[in-house]
């Protein structure tokens, strides 16, 4: 089990560290949960732990669930662990697309045998390379052949593939073995090619939002949200095609699947969501745009109430354990200045008496209407302007 840890330094620098790298001796969700504890503990991180990152396994949602129960004991954990599960997006994604590709049709299969082909022998890589000169393919990559339980591995393939269109078609026609060989399961045809571009400009997106949020050296919680409305876009404009029942019917399955994970609120950790509107190029303005494009605007109304009523949740959450404590405007019965004056009340007359027990109430009111009229700083920083990008 790798543990790794990111956090903020003094110098706002994004920085990460491997805290553990260890086998574990059984996988059970519990005893997951306890080994990730007693690395916490031993690193002496029992306290401002955020959210813990997990791949999609069933045994994780148990692990965190039991160390969300020892974080509600933890000193200053956030919202005694509330927001502690956030599920990885590259993983997501990695269920995602298989699902689709795995009825996507034979022109993947055809391609993968046709690349295995020309790989498996350097004497027709060589011919392969002279016929892709021949045919001046404006690439300079060799020809990769896919792991096909790793599906940007398969988009590799396909996008590499597609750039030697014509040398295969070359191949085909000058070397008289090739088709024999494959016994026409790996003749490309100019429907493969046809499905190949498609489908590699499809998974183009996916390879993509990948790469970004697998950084390691940035924040990439803020973008979350804009990375799910863009997989459910990509999806939905799919499944309106009326060309394609193959990337119509591939769109289906990853639409199922992207919205157990990530349709609605309900399945998506809400730190994720208020980082968006701690964007500040974003704020609820853009959360507001976002999700009435996604469901409309009444039910975006209630999402954003949700969303207010989280953030400041965190908000008053942080106030309480980091906010210094407030001089004591209200209490002025325990000021030294009081307790002199409550010590010679017994020779004062009685009129200076009531004057100057109106006065400190008066104090007392205006105080307390300086409190309930001010601005919290979340207040403030929604009220202002977004930056520009």
């Amino acid at each position: 089990m790798c543990v790794t840890a990111h956090y903020i330094d003094n110098e706002w620098v994004l920085r990460k560290r491997v805290l553990n790298f260890c086998p574990i001796s059984s996988h059970r969700g519990v005893d997951i949960g306890k080994a990730l504890e007693m690395c916490l503990l031993k690193r002496g991180m029992e306290s401002n732990i955020f959210t813990i990152t997990v791949d999609n396994a069933s045994v994780n949602d148990v692990a965190v669930a039991y160390l969300k129960s020892k974080f509600a004991n933890w000193e200053n954990s956030i919202l005694k662990g509330k927001w502690l599960h956030v599920r990885c997006t590259a993983h997501v994604i990695n269920l995602i697309v298989p699902d689709g590709l795995s009825h996507i049709g034979n022109s993947v299969d055809h391609v993968r045998v046709a690349v295995k082909y020309i790989r498996q022998s350097p004497q027709r890589l060589t011919k392969f390379k002279e016929f892709a000169e021949i045919e001046k393919c404006m690439s300079t990559n060799s020809l990769i052949l896919d792991v096909p339980t790793r599906w940007n591995s398969t988009y590799l393939m396909l996008e590499t593939a597609q750039k030697y269109e014509r040398a295969f078609g070359r191949y085909d026609n000058e070397e008289s073995h090739y088709r024999e060989d494959l016994d026409k399961t790996g003749v490309l045809t100019s429907t493969d090619w046809a499905n190949v571009r498609r489908l590699a400009k499809f998974l183009e997106h996916f390879y993509e939002l990948t790469l970004k949020v697998s950084g390691t050296l940035h924040v990439t919680a803020n973008g979350f949200l804009d990375d799910i409305t863009f997989i459910d876009a990509i999806l939905n404009n799919c499944l309106c095609s009326d060309k394609d029942k193959d990337l119509v019917s591939m769109a289906n399955l990853m639409k199922s699947k992207f919205d157990k994970y990530c349709g609605g609120l309900k399945n998506c950790n809400m730190a994720t969501i208020v980082a968006s509107v701690l964007d500040l190029r974003n704020k609820f303005e853009f959360i507001e745009v976002l999700l009435g494009d996604m469901y409309g605007n009444i039910e975006m109304k209630s999402m954003c109430a949700i969303i207010k009523a989280s953030l400041v949740e965190l908000y008053e959450d942080y106030v309480s354990i980091y906010a210094p404590e407030p001089t004591s405007m209200c209490d002025f019965s325990d000021s030294p200045s009081s307790s002199n004056k409550r010590s010679k009340s017994v020779v004062m007359e009685p009129s200076s008496m009531l004057k100057e027990k109106v006065r400190m109430e008066m104090k007392r009111r205006k105080s307390e209407s300086i409190i309930q009229d001010s601005k919290s700083e979340l207040d403030t920083y929604l009220n202002e302007d977004v930056e520009d990008d």
